[in-house]
């Protein structure tokens, strides 16, 4: 059974603590990007403008974070593929389906082809970026030092903050809590970065297709698929646990 074992996969505790003082300094700054940004740019009045100088800096800190996973780890073509284990595939099974029921079917009414392919370049960012960061460079130097469970609740919890910008609404983040440790646990089982980042991008479209069609609030879609999270984060760590034992 592969088990994401940080001790081993990053090089030392020195590559640890760079890691991830590396990744919380290029997420505040993505942070402070987005808010020149928005001087700048109204994001209601010109979306895709704004979109597009945020996504500049998504694909710039996608490459900063494949640095820093290269310098890092010891093995670090590995998180390229798909998956070390079998959950690496099912996370992205489970999510297809809703993504072509949900997102894809808005721009087929709306005929606009355009837009869904401009919408998915920019949100296939959002994907990589994050998982590098706060999976990748964030949960795997916390592991190092502190467990898995108590980076998992960590690495989560300022994940779940760094979305203040987004919402403030208490249920929102604390769904976007459980979804951050839920991508922890699969990480620790054997998820790769790469599976991770294309999960987070198709489960981003469900939920803005999902909200789009106007069947539910925003905050209704975040607290929704939160409880997907919830019920996903519990059995993994019972399957883990059972793992665990037989190891």
């Amino acid at each position: 059974m592969y088990f994401f074992e940080a001790k081993s996969e990053i090089k030392s505790p020195k590559h640890a603590y760079i890691l991830a003082t590396a990744g919380l300094i290029i997420v505040l700054t993505y942070k402070l990007w987005k808010y020149f940004l928005r001087i700048g740019i109204d994001p209601i009045i010109d979306y895709y403008a704004y979109e597009a100088g945020a996504t500049c800096f998504r694909v710039l800190g996608t490459l900063m974070g494949l640095f820093l996973i290269r310098w890092a780890y010891t093995k670090p073509r590995a998180q390229l593929k798909i998956g070390n284990h079998l959950i690496g595939f099912v996370n992205i099974l489970i999510i297809i389906p809703l993504f072509f029921l949900f997102r894809s079917q808005y721009f087929v009414f709306a005929l606009n082809t355009w837009h869904f392919g401009i919408e998915l370049f920019f949100n296939f960012f959002v994907g990589t970026f994050e998982e590098l960061m706060f999976r990748g460079a964030l949960f795997a130097s916390l592991f190092y030092f502190l467990g898995v469970a108590r980076a998992a609740l960590l690495s989560s919890l300022i994940f779940s903050l760094w979305h203040l910008d987004v919402t403030t609404d208490v249920s929102s983040l604390f769904f976007m809590f459980l979804y951050g440790v839920f991508d922890c646990y699969c990480y620790y089982l054997g998820a790769t970065l790469l599976s991770l980042s294309i999960f987070h991008f198709l489960w981003d479209q469900v939920r803005y297709g999902i909200q789009w069609q106007g069947y539910f609030e925003s905050n209704e879609v975040t607290q929704m698929m939160g409880l997907y999270s919830l019920v996903a984060v519990i059995i993994i760590l019972l399957i883990t646990k059972k793992l665990e034992k037989r190891s």
